[in-house]
């Protein structure tokens, strides 16, 4: 089963997309900002995809996929 994490600073559209990826079959797991989405990387959690928003509270989106990648 495919696992994809999204990030999205508005509730209402993360809530929109992991809807729509679950009406797919996919597993989802949704964050708020992006020092949550590194932090569940930095624990080991894999995703086989990440959608993460550019403009995010606390950690923009390059910066945590700076951080995720190293």
């Amino acid at each position: 089963m495919m696992i994809t994490l999204v990030v999205h600073g508005i509730m209402t559209r993360r809530v929109l997309v992991q809807g729509l990826l679950r009406s797919y079959g996919v597993q989802t797991l949704g964050v708020d900002n992006g020092r949550d989405a590194v932090d569940l990387i930095a624990f080991d959690v894999k995703f086989d995809l990440i959608i993460i928003e550019k403009i995010l509270p606390v950690l923009n989106g390059l910066d945590a996929s700076n951080k995720a990648d190293s």
